[in-house]
């Protein structure tokens, strides 16, 4: 845990123990609870309550999920949220209890195969999973009750799909690749959800978390492969990428995250065991602040909130 400063840097807060295997952590849209997607044989969520004045965590629930659970999604609504399953090829789906942030849980959805994560459109009418071993990217409605609806044929992505992003203008879509260097871009259709393919920009050789600053200029993307930070240039009306910048991180950044006044970008690097903090200059550019020490084998980062 950690405090982040006014200088973007990181004051560490001590660790707590966690589930088994902790892979993604997502913060509630308010701040007040840590969702934690732990990834044994039998997947489970644990809820953890954070403390508003110190940023401290304490356990309120665990609930189960599916096999190997990787990550926790939270609908735009907040009155949903989803643990993606990566080896029983399924969501589990639950709802969200605002005051108390625990979780109740309500259906089970297919997927591809080992799907990675969740990802919603602005409007959080669409959801996007991309699928691992199958090569392609699962499109979802979500229904009113919170049911993941598929909708249509999956759209064929890169090898070895590991994040999907969403423009902030809700028409386009990115997938990036751990196994081909790549990024696909998508436009995405504001009816239907439905993904076409657009064209692959090549980007550093294994990546991981991808993230598009709220503006919607920039694309930054975790490269595990290269242990390099990347920025592409987002151009606006055609969604197409251009290579900005390429900055090294620490050693294999897999979980990436911004700050809200979007100053700062951290990246989770998973064999140097640290965070990478950069200070994101205007016209893009991270500029590597500091490295700070983590725990062994760190794979992402969540931010909440700044603790003044």
């Amino acid at each position: 845990m950690f405090r982040v400063e006014r200088t973007g840097l990181l004051t560490s807060l001590g660790t707590l123990p966690a589930g088994a295997n902790p892979q993604g952590a997502t913060v509630h849209p308010d701040g007040s609870h840590l969702y934690v997607a732990n990834a044994p044989a039998s997947g489970f969520v644990s809820i953890y309550e954070i403390d508003r004045q110190y940023g401290v965590l304490g356990l309120i629930q665990t609930i189960p999920a599916g096999t190997n659970t990787t990550a926790v999604s939270i609908a735009p609504n907040q009155s949903y949220a989803y643990a993606a399953n990566f080896n029983s090829n399924n969501f589990s789906a639950y709802a969200l209890d605002q005051p108390t942030g625990r979780l109740s849980f309500l259906s089970t959805t297919a997927a591809g195969t080992r799907p990675k994560d969740l990802t919603f459109d602005p409007t959080g009418r669409f959801a996007f999973a991309p699928n691992n071993s199958t090569a392609d990217i699962s499109v979802y409605t979500l229904a009113s009750n919170g049911t993941l609806v598929a909708n249509g044929a999956n759209a064929p992505s890169v090898a070895s799909p590991r994040s999907f992003v969403v423009h902030p203008n809700g028409n386009f879509g990115y997938c990036g690749s751990f196994g081909a260097g790549t990024i696909r871009i998508f436009s995405l259709s504001q009816s239907t959800g439905l993904l076409t393919f657009v064209m692959d920009q090549a980007a550093g050789t294994a990546l991981e978390g991808l993230l598009i600053s709220p503006d919607g200029r920039f694309l930054f993307a975790a490269d595990q492969g290269g242990s390099n930070l990347l920025v592409l240039l987002i151009n606006q009306v055609s969604g197409s990428l251009t290579p900005a910048f390429t900055v090294p991180a620490g050693t294999n950044p897999v979980g990436i995250a911004m700050d809200s006044s979007s100053q700062f970008l951290y990246t989770a690097n998973l064999t140097s065991g640290n965070v990478s903090i950069f200070k994101i200059e205007s016209n893009g550019n991270p500029v590597l602040l500091a490295n700070a020490l983590a725990g062994s084998g760190a794979t992402d980062i969540a931010l909440a909130s700044y603790w003044y």
